[in-house]
């Protein structure tokens, strides 16, 4: 068993260390079971999850799916998305919670998941200490064999939540289409090196990509 003591980092960002330290298939479903457990004291029963590229993103996105399905929680995939995709994609659906398997700037040996509450709102400062008193007291509350959660996969998260930004009521889209704006998008490792593309909004700004 894997200590998780001081090799994890509990914050306002969620869960996070080192890959094969703090950051275990283990420990990750220890953090999905308290997860459930947290959302199971607000009778929560959906939740969002995605992550992002890092090498150890699928095998932590399997111990986490698991934890969340064994509690009896109906996940929606957002697969490989960017974390404000996920948690917008939480509150389109109106689930419970979410979580974003992502270490954010952290260099690529680290890893962690970032947890948001009700329509993807990050969680407050009690609710985290909930959460973490949960994660320490190593909580579980698996279900039966007939409560058993389901998974459904959300292919088109990304795109979704790109149109809703070009649809807000302040984006002048013929203001930015005449502007003759040019933009280097760095898409390093994360959830824009070839996973997804922005084919529908790029062709409503009449845009596309050319490589340099």
């Amino acid at each position: 068993m894997v200590e998780v003591g001081s090799a994890v980092k509990l914050s306002v960002s969620g869960y996070r260390a080192r890959v094969g330290e703090g950051f275990t298939p283990e420990s990750c479903l220890r953090f999905a079971n308290a997860f459930a457990a947290f959302l199971a004291q607000s009778g929560g029963r959906t939740v969002v999850l995605g992550r992002d590229t890092r090498p150890s993103g699928l095998a932590a996105f399997h111990a986490v799916l698991s934890g969340l399905l064994a509690s009896g929680l109906s996940v929606h995939d957002a697969q490989v998305a960017p974390t404000p995709t996920v948690f917008y994609a939480a509150a389109r659906l109106e689930a419970d919670g979410a979580l974003m398997i992502t270490a954010s700037h952290n260099p690529p040996d680290w890893n962690g998941i970032e947890a948001a509450s009700r329509s993807g709102r990050l969680l407050n400062g009690s609710e985290r200490e909930q959460l973490h008193r949960l994660f320490y007291a190593q909580s579980a509350a698996y279900t039966r064999w007939d409560e058993q959660g389901v998974c459904s996969p959300l292919p088109h998260a990304v795109d979704q939540h790109l149109e809703a930004i070009l649809e807000l009521p302040f984006v002048d889209l013929e203001a930015v289409r005449g502007a003759g704006f040019r933009v280097v998008v760095d898409a390093g490792q994360r959830c824009w090196s070839g996973q997804h593309t922005a084919a529908a909004p790029a062709a409503r700004l009449r845009c596309g990509p050319a490589a340099l």
